[in-house]
């Protein structure tokens, strides 16, 4: 069993030896990396859906010049 002297330099409030809640341990994956291409991947398709209606109207007017 370990003494504790108390004196005026003592925290009133005391941390505790263990943590409480399980601490994450850091991982070597580029999450940065990861939200970019997220983001990308789900733009995509969004993109597609808009000009669809419009690429063969662009292909007629570019076939007859």
């Amino acid at each position: 069993m370990v003494v504790r002297e108390d004196n005026e330099e003592t925290p009133l409030v005391q941390r505790p030896e263990q943590p409480l809640a399980v601490t994450r341990t850091r991982t070597p994956l580029p999450w940065d990396q990861f939200w970019v291409v997220l983001l990308l991947q789900v733009s995509e398709p969004f993109a597609t859906q808009t000009l669809a209606p419009f690429t063969p109207q662009r292909h007629r007017s570019d076939t007859r010049r």
